[in-house]
């Protein structure tokens, strides 16, 4: 399979997203200049698609038991990880939570906690969409540096 199709598909794949997007496009040698802004674009588009799925689809699965057990426990967990950040800096602690690279966090947690704790579409999108550019930010320089690292060394 083409690399490039292997980044956009990384960066909707909720466990790896934007930053395993972005390290596998470095590993494979493609140029950052193009792989940086596909990763963006795509993570952004799983995140809208994320929303929209929890917003409209999901309900429409919950009258099964075995459904909504399981849909009840990604939302507490989503909920758990997400409030403190919102109840501590509202908005900005969203764009945090999907714009620092830890594990758990990402535009799928988000879509999922922000739709539990009431975010309009307008208001997750455009914190997610900041929160994928600061992620963007962060990977891209923390691969960079690793790059000249390696590089300097060889």
């Amino acid at each position: 399979m083409n690399d490039l199709l292997w980044v956009i598909l990384l960066s909707l794949v909720p466990v790896s997203e934007l930053r395993g997007a972005l390290i596998y496009g470095v590993a494979k040698g493609l140029w950052m200049p193009l792989i940086v802004p596909l990763a963006i674009v795509f993570n952004i588009i799983g995140g809208i698609l994320a929303y929209v799925f929890v917003r409209y689809i999901v309900g429409l699965f919950l009258h099964i038991g075995w459904f909504n057990r399981f849909w009840n426990h990604i939302v507490l967990r989503s909920q758990h990880k997400l409030h403190p950040a919102v109840e501590k800096y509202g908005v900005l602690g969203l764009i945090l939570f999907v714009g620092i690279p830890l594990p758990g966090t990402g535009v799928y947690t988000a879509a999922i906690g922000s739709y539990a704790l009431g975010f309009s579409f307008k208001r997750f999108l455009v914190a997610s969409t900041l929160g994928v550019l600061m992620a963007a930010v962060i990977v891209t320089v923390i691969l960079l540096s690793g790059k000249a690292a390696v590089v300097g060394f060889t």
